[in-house]
């Protein structure tokens, strides 16, 4: 039996023998119009090995039938060949995407979808984008093999190189990350500075949160920043600190007030109608 799904299966082979070293000949037929079938060589000298090839291409899926028969002077042997193709496809999720952003506002914050192979395997794919006044754009994002613990994305539109450029973990450009070695383990939150989002990242700072924190996002209120944070461990809570200068920070944890369980977040900017129309 032989398998198929974008390209043809990897040939296989069976062994023939017949008494006296006989010379035999070999053909093969298909169940179908379409010749998926073929065999080499078509004649042969005992024993020999009668290699098996199948393509697929212009087959729907499902399951073929057909048949390699080895004749000599002396017998005739049949040996039926099962060719089995995969489903071809793929998936996305989610399947619909609702993005909302301001008059004039400019790039908004991107939205992913995830696309799998319906075989279970890697299947070639390509991505394209249609819209009336192509104001809807799409690209492939790659996989970073040496991320680690990259369940939090964050964006950040970069103008300059007009590009959204995509942080696993927010003029010079700065980063509040989660400290991840394992050696000393920490798991604070410390600083990092580039003049783009794509790096270098240099300067890391000492850390100015307490251990055992993740998820940062960062907003601004008048003159002060303020980093948000997951104290992740108990007594499980949200905290944040302010800033003016990114060099002193002042603790306003005990101020703040969040849902129950409330776990790691993201401040995006929305207008005041919609803002009205939330659960408060």
């Amino acid at each position: 039996m032989l398998g198929g799904r974008q390209c043809s299966p990897r040939a296989q082979g069976f062994a023939i023998k017949v008494s006296d070293d006989a010379t035999f000949r070999v053909t093969h037929n298909t169940d179908t119009l379409n010749s998926w079938l073929s065999v080499s060589p078509s004649t042969a000298t005992s024993p020999a090995t009668i290699r098996v090839s199948v393509d697929p291409t212009g087959l729907a899926s499902g399951t073929y039938s057909g048949t390699v028969t080895a004749t000599s002077s002396f017998s005739v042997v049949r040996v039926p060949v099962t060719l089995v193709i995969a489903g071809l496809g793929i998936s996305a999720g989610p399947n619909v995407i609702s993005l909302s952003a301001p008059q004039n506002y400019g790039v908004s914050a991107p939205q992913f979808v995830q696309v799998t192979a319906g075989s279970g395997g890697s299947l070639p794919f390509r991505a394209y984008a249609a819209s009336e006044g192509n104001w809807l754009q799409v690209e492939i994002t790659e996989s970073e093999p040496t991320a680690r613990n990259a369940w939090a994305p964050e964006a950040a539109w970069d103008p300059k190189a007009k590009e959204w450029v995509i942080f696993r973990a927010g003029k010079q450009w700065m980063m509040v990350l989660k400290d991840e070695r394992r050696t000393p383990v920490k798991k604070n939150l410390r600083l990092a500075f580039a003049k783009s989002p794509q790096g270098p990242w240099k300067n890391l700072s000492e850390p100015f949160t307490p251990a055992w924190v993740e998820g940062p996002t960062v907003g601004r209120i008048g003159s002060e920043w303020v980093v948000y944070f997951d104290h992740y461990t108990k007594p499980q809570h949200v905290g944040a600190l302010t800033t003016r200068d990114w060099k002193t920070f002042r603790e306003i944890t005990p101020d703040l007030r969040f849902p129950d369980d409330h776990r790691h977040g993201t401040i995006v900017w929305v207008p005041d109608a919609l803002s009205r129309q939330l659960p408060q």
